[in-house]
């Protein structure tokens, strides 16, 4: 049975000899069929490697970012959530206050309902911003 490394954008692959982890310091290695070969800083292959071909690399600029998909409890929305959802869709973002008043539900039910949407990376906080309400426009 084989360990996962990390993965990685295409055009970069784990050299074998020094197997580097997230957080090791690394440096790439361009091969001649055009991919570079991620090593450890301190991989000894790198001593008799072209030093032309060594370029910089930092973890974040390499590795496949994960895609935010809702988790697989998601089915345990019901017509109350999509309600908010469709609000937010509509009017962009709001307050918990607000989408409890404009659908007729309690505070604390709009306070858990954003809570646990968010849990399940349906709805994400933004930054606090102030929002005026006009006939349909906000």
């Amino acid at each position: 049975m084989s360990i996962m490394g990390p993965k990685l954008k295409q055009g970069y692959k784990i050299a074998q000899c020094c197997s580097p982890q997230p957080n090791d310091p690394i440096i790439g290695y361009f091969s001649y069929n055009n991919i570079v070969v991620v090593h450890k800083t301190s991989c000894g292959n790198l001593k008799k490697a072209e030093s032309e071909r060594l370029i910089s690399l930092s973890w974040k600029d390499i590795l496949e970012k994960k895609e935010d998909k809702p988790d697989k409890d998601y089915y345990r929305l019901d017509e109350l959530d999509f309600r908010v959802l469709k609000h937010h869709q509509v009017m962009g973002v709001d307050y918990s206050l607000m989408v409890a008043k404009i659908l007729n539900i309690e505070p604390k039910e709009a306070f858990e309902r954003h809570r646990e949407m968010k849990d399940l990376k349906l709805l994400k906080r933004v930054e606090k911003v102030m929002i005026q309400y006009r006939k349909k426009h906000s």
